[in-house]
């Protein structure tokens, strides 16, 4: 709170002295009225209360001042100018992410981890890239994290025709960040599959990567074994089987060492959290940033209140407490 011009809190008393002054009542003598005062003529309630009109007119006039030196409230904003970093978030939802070795599943543990780490970034764009059999932009590059994590919520197997491609699913990471001006470009992809869709190559998207700049962290997930996994059979409905999965980690090497990225192999939810973790640590960039504040004016309410004083002592001086000559 402060005051636009408080020069005006100088005016206080002379107007205050000199209202008064040009207030004060002016009377006139009358032999009847000193004589009944003197054989003890009872004084009324409202009598009693004479002393409240001066006191309104002088809580009215300070309060008009107040309002002519213009109370200010400002909140602080913060203006954020990020030369940090632009991030897609390319997420499996093949068939094979209902897996059970993670609690209650791979896609939704990777949901829990991943939304941990876009609230670790609030001042970095982020995007939200899912992919099967083929590759869908979620969401586009964006700081408007609440509706990113409300959209990576509703993230499901079967949104897309299942299988694995890996290429599409790095060439659509890649379309969100071209036009990024971002000083520094990163994917961070999860799977836990084989590519085995997808009209892209991930050799051909790799050199992409490779030639924009853009590093890309590749997170192959899953235990080595057979795990039981929900899957829609069309003649028994869903139901629960026993499968084997297996990352192609030559291939997730490859990708990330030609772009300046890192692998890593997340066996357990505890292991997930740190490469996401580790990951947050890798691609840290200084955030320059602007404060300013933004003032509004908060004299009406004063203005008000010593309209509404001025028109009650108005009103006493008027009827009840009127002065007679005397």
């Amino acid at each position: 709170m402060k005051l636009a011009d408080p020069w005006w809190l100088a005016a206080l008393v002379p107007i205050v002295a000199v209202w008064m002054l040009r207030r004060r009542p002016r009377t006139v003598p009358h032999t009847l009225v000193p004589g009944l005062v003197a054989a003890g003529l009872p004084h009324g309630r409202w009598v009693r209360v004479r002393g409240l009109v001066p006191v309104l007119r002088v809580l009215a006039l300070s309060l008009l001042v107040l309002a002519l030196a213009r109370p200010q409230e400002g909140g602080t904003l913060q203006s954020v100018t990020s030369h940090g970093v632009d991030i897609v978030l390319a997420l499996d939802t093949s068939t094979s992410m209902t897996a059970q070795d993670f609690p209650p599943d791979r896609l939704a543990a990777a949901r829990e981890v991943v939304d941990q780490f876009i609230g670790e970034r609030p001042n970095d764009r982020v995007a939200l890239v899912v992919f099967a059999g083929k590759a869908l932009t979620r969401v586009p590059l964006t700081l408007d994290h609440a509706m990113l994590r409300a959209s990576l919520g509703e993230v499901s197997v079967g949104m897309l025709e299942d299988g694995t491609a890996i290429g599409e699913a790095l060439a659509q990471s890649l379309a969100r960040l071209r036009e990024s001006p971002a000083d520094s470009r990163l994917v961070v992809l999860l799977t836990d599959g084989i590519n085995n869709q997808g009209a892209i190559d991930p050799a051909t998207a790799t050199r992409m990567a490779a030639e924009m700049g853009v590093k890309v962290y590749t997170i192959g997930v899953g235990r080595e074994g057979r795990f039981p996994q929900v899957v829609d059979d069309p003649t028994f409905g869903r139901r629960r089987v026993m499968v084997q999965t297996r990352v192609d980690e030559e291939l997730l090497r490859r990708i990330a060492a030609e772009t300046g990225g890192q692998y890593f192999r997340a066996r357990d939810m505890g292991a997930l959290e740190a490469i996401y973790a580790r990951i947050d640590t890798l691609e840290k960039r200084p955030i320059e940033a602007t404060f300013f504040r933004q003032w509004h004016d908060r004299h009406t309410p004063l203005l008000a209140v010593a309209v509404l004083l001025l028109l009650i002592e108005w009103g006493l001086s008027a009827t009840r407490l009127r002065r007679f000559p005397g």
